[in-house]
This record gives structure tokens, C-alpha cells and sequence, in this order.
């Protein structure tokens, strides 16, 4: 009996020092959804012993082996048909923010088309969890742009980050991150987007 105390402690104490654990029990609990993005997507943590979040490694493997992945989704054909429409009604030139880039799948089929749909661009900034992925989307399109780029590492649905430096700036986030939204226990679809929207505002501000 006293094996399943440690179980028990487990499911009945918040866990701070641990967050993946904390969002791994509020995801099984049902008391939270769509809130699992950045360990998804993250690379294993060196200050952390035995990490088990690879998903940055597992996440990569898929995407070398499921060949049909951007072709069984409409997104890129969405963004590259719907981009200059978007564009017209923005300032000519602009500073762009890409949260979220992904592999270079996804920069080549979604970034670099929505990128290329606008009249300049003075820089490009990539934010991710995972540094490979900022640091892969931020070098592709410095190379094909020919423009100034930099990567920034950071969850920006947790974290504030400084991104911007006043100058007109337009952000752009693609792929699974708007379909997974989290959602709380007992909050209406719409007020738990609302409130997602308003602290990303919050943390990606000048």
C-alpha cells in the first residue's frame, strides 16, 4: 500500500518546479487541451537529467518519412493563393516575425511564399522552442531573401519576448499551432481563443 502513495502524491500536489509534468497531468486530468506545442516540438533540455522530451528529434524523423504530410493539408496552397490579397492592404515595406516556423518543409511550402508576396522586407525574424528550427528558418530565408534575418529561441505563448523595434511589423503563424489551441475546463471555444490572442499580443509586443 505504501508503493502508491508516491502515485498519489503525484496526481494531488501542483507540481511548479516541473511544468512538463504539471501539463502532462492537466492534459490527462481534462482540465486543460491544445497545450502540449512546445514540448512537441522541443529538443531534449542538457540541464536536465535523462530529459524525456525529444520531440524536436521525433518531429524531424516524421517529417523525413511521411512523404504525403504537406500534401494531404491545403495550407500551403492557402497561403500561397490568399497571400497577395493579404499583402495589398499592408505597408510596402515591413519588418516580419514568423512564430513558429517549423522544418524547412514548412519554410520553403508556407514562409517563403508569404514572405516573397510583399513589396520589401527590411528583416525577417524566427522564433521556435526548438533553436534548429529558428536557426534553419532564419538561415533559408537570409540565403533566398537576401535579407537581414535572426533567430530567437522562446516559447512565445509562455515567455515575453522583445521581437520588434517599433517599426511596422507583421507576424505570421501557420500550421498545427492555430488548430491546437488550449482550451480550459468549463470556458466558452471563443473566450479561450480571445484570452490566447490577447497574451500572445502581450508577449510579443515592442
Amino acid at each position: 500500500m505504501n508503493n502508491l502513495l508516491p502515485s498519489i502524491d503525484i496526481l494531488t500536489k501542483p507540481h511548479a518546479a516541473d511544468p512538463f509534468l504539471q501539463d502532462t497531468l492537466d492534459l490527462f486530468k481534462g482540465n486543460k487541451s491544445g497545450h502540449m506545442n512546445s514540448y512537441a516540438f522541443n529538443q531534449p533540455d542538457p540541464d536536465i537529467p535523462n530529459d524525456p522530451v525529444r520531440g524536436g528529434e521525433y518531429w524531424s524523423r516524421m517529417i523525413d518519412y511521411a512523404r504525403d504530410y504537406y500534401l494531404i493539408t491545403k495550407e500551403p496552397e492557402l497561403i500561397s493563393y490568399s497571400s497577395t490579397e493579404i499583402t495589398k492592404h499592408l505597408p510596402s515595406c515591413i519588418s516580419a516575425v514568423e512564430l513558429g516556423p517549423g522544418e524547412k518543409t514548412a519554410v520553403y511550402e508556407k514562409t517563403l511564399p508569404f514572405l516573397k508576396s510583399f513589396v520589401q522586407i527590411s528583416d525577417f525574424t524566427a522564433v521556435d522552442v526548438n533553436s534548429d528550427f529558428a536557426s534553419g528558418a532564419s538561415s533559408i530565408v537570409s540565403k533566398k531573401m537576401k535579407i537581414p534575418t535572426r533567430p530567437v529561441v522562446g516559447n512565445f505563448f509562455d515567455e515575453e519576448l522583445r521581437l520588434t523595434n517599433r517599426q511596422t511589423t507583421v507576424f505570421s503563424l501557420f500550421g498545427g499551432l492555430l488548430c491546437n489551441f488550449e482550451l480550459e475546463k468549463g470556458k466558452a471555444v471563443f473566450s479561450c481563443l480571445q484570452q490566447k490572442f490577447l497574451d500572445l499580443s502581450l508577449n510579443i509586443k515592442a
